[in-house]
């Protein structure tokens, strides 16, 4: 047991092939504050296929070569928590370090679901990831807002065009006394 009453569980795993890799995940179930959360941590070690090396090569990853080959490693750490409380937000977390060629570099993200919005959480949570971002690079926080903003301009069209097709929908189908109609116009 542990965490306010919850249970632990551990996932331990090896990638096929010596010295090719280990993980490890901790979930905790049914906790006092968090319904479900689980921490992911994994090292692998590999040689770039062409299609991975073509991306990594096409995000300005000089020392990459397209035609891959190339030995590799990664550690990631992801995270993921859900709270009990509606109030709270789901967060999740990925980071991560990659080694190509003796150049090493990190990536990942962090995001907010919140199930009712509170713009002061909103609010922290970015200012919370810029002041990290700026302490090494400011040009990286601008750089993401920029990429996050396109992100929501994306998933506010997509949802709008949902939305449209359900009115759409709802218009053809339900009548203006409130009953079905099958009218096709």
């Amino acid at each position: 047991g542990g965490g306010g009453g919850g249970l632990f569980s551990v996932d331990e795993w090896t990638r096929d092939g010596a010295g090719s890799g280990f993980g490890i995940t901790r979930v905790l179930e049914a906790g006092a504050v968090f319904e479900k959360a689980a921490a992911n941590v994994s090292i692998i070690r590999g040689v770039l296929t062409p299609e991975r090396a073509r991306a990594m090569s096409s995000r300005g990853r000089g020392v990459v070569d397209p035609a891959g080959g190339q030995a590799y490693s990664a550690a990631a750490l992801s995270l993921v928590f859900h709270p009990a409380s509606p109030m709270v937000p789901t967060f999740r977390a990925d980071i991560r370090r990659f080694t190509v060629g003796g150049v090493s570099w990190f990536g990942g993200g962090a995001d907010l679901t919140p199930y009712y919005l509170y713009d002061e959480d909103a609010r922290e949570f970015h200012a919370y990831w810029r002041q990290l971002c700026d302490q090494h690079d400011p040009a990286v926080a601008a750089a993401a807002a920029d990429a996050a903003a396109a992100e929501d301009a994306a998933a506010a069209e997509a949802e709008a065009k949902s939305h449209n097709f359900f009115s759409r929908l709802l218009h053809k189908f339900v009548g203006s006394g409130g009953g079905l109609s099958l009218d096709s116009s």
